[in-house]
């Protein structure tokens, strides 16, 4: 069976790396500490993010779409998402969950396998740093069997479908990433 996968290089325009290398890689950009990688982990390990929108399936009742926005840098992400969208020729309706994600050297080998949400979507992962190039993201196949493995590689995207998946922690240094989910 063949799975919707698409990687992407060069869709960012200088614009979109003037704010990740001015603004998310300058050291002052905010993250905040979790320890809940993947909702319902048995081994919940630690890491930072910073929530640029929050997840639908968060909110209660019909809540106004600005209330999901959680950042001043939506606009700016936005754009990346749209370029990165573009480049693999795909329109979402509308994102379901945007985030930043800065993994480092915890103590743990990998985030278990996962799928973002319970419901159809598609998956973007775009790679802001250079990275541990043994921190890749592994896709899977509905019986956990490995599909494709992506390595981190600076301002590289990839998108897939509703695919079971995981991510290696860095040994050193960390692992900056936009992770978006869309419908």
């Amino acid at each position: 069976m063949k799975h919707y996968i698409k990687e992407s290089k060069n869709f960012l325009t200088e614009k979109n790396i003037n704010f990740i290398e001015n603004v998310l890689l300058n050291g002052n950009f905010p993250l905040f500490f979790t320890n809940l990688t993947v909702y319902g982990e048995s081994k919940p390990s630690n890491y930072l993010l910073h929530i640029v929108q929050n997840r639908i399936e968060n909110t209660t009742g019909s809540i106004p779409f600005h209330k999901l926005i959680n950042s001043p840098f939506y606009e700016d992400t936005i754009d990346i998402l749209n370029n990165f969208c573009k480049s693999v020729n795909q329109k979402p309706f509308f994102f379901a969950r945007i985030t930043y994600n800065f993994t480092y050297n915890n103590g743990t080998d990998k985030v278990e396998i996962h799928q973002d949400h319970e419901y159809d979507h598609k998956q973007i992962v775009i790679y802001l740093n250079e990275a541990d190039i043994e921190s890749t993201t592994s896709i899977l196949d509905k019986k956990n069997k490995l599909i494709k493995e992506i390595s981190p590689i600076k301002y590289t995207g990839v998108c897939f479908e509703n695919l079971p998946h995981f991510q290696k922690m860095p040994k050193y240094g960390h692992r900056f990433v936009l992770v978006a989910t869309f419908i």
